[in-house]
């Protein structure tokens, strides 16, 4: 399945494999991207963790071959 990611702050759209948590900021890091893109940025973990959870259980339910997921802005 492949998973389509449009960043929180709608200038790409990214076809990913991967999803990093570091500190408040999510990031697709990658060998082409060793410091990795900027998925969303958070004001605190939890929010960001909420986000990575909700995008897992996308995942989870989606049927198909594809799942696609827009980055929220900060809530």
């Amino acid at each position: 399945m492949k998973l389509w990611i449009k960043t929180q702050d709608r200038k790409r759209i990214l076809e990913i494999d991967n999803i990093s948590l570091r500190g408040n900021t999510l990031k697709y890091i990658n060998q082409q991207y060793p410091f990795g893109i900027v998925l969303g940025k958070y004001k605190d973990r939890d929010k960001a963790q909420t986000v990575i959870d909700t995008i897992f259980s996308r995942l989870n339910s989606a049927s198909g071959n594809d799942c696609v997921y827009e980055i929220p802005e900060d809530y």
